[in-house]
């Protein structure tokens, strides 16, 4: 079974800027055949803190990453999950 993973905009950020950890880690994960996702939060996020002559290596990473849509299903998924997390039930 495939693993799914949503990247988010700290863990993007040190993937564009070639973080030697994070890079490695990300290399294992797909090695193992693990998707990427982003959401369009971080898509913008990252577009507003670049610069335009680091748009091509952008875009060049995010074509390798499935994009989500965000809706009141996805809002509610998401805000399951975090307090599931923050009370230790995941």
């Amino acid at each position: 079974m495939n693993k799914s993973v949503i990247l988010d905009t700290d863990i993007v950020i040190e993937l564009l800027r070639k973080q030697n950890e994070t890079v490695q880690i990300l290399l294992r994960l797909q090695d193992k055949g693990c998707e990427f996702y982003l959401c369009p939060i971080v898509v913008a996020e990252v577009y507003a803190g670049a610069f335009i002559r680091e748009y091509t290596l952008i875009e060049r990473f995010f074509s390798h990453c499935r994009q989500l849509t965000i809706n009141e299903e996805t809002g509610k998924i998401a805000g399951l999950l975090c307090q599931s997390i923050s009370q230790g039930f995941l």
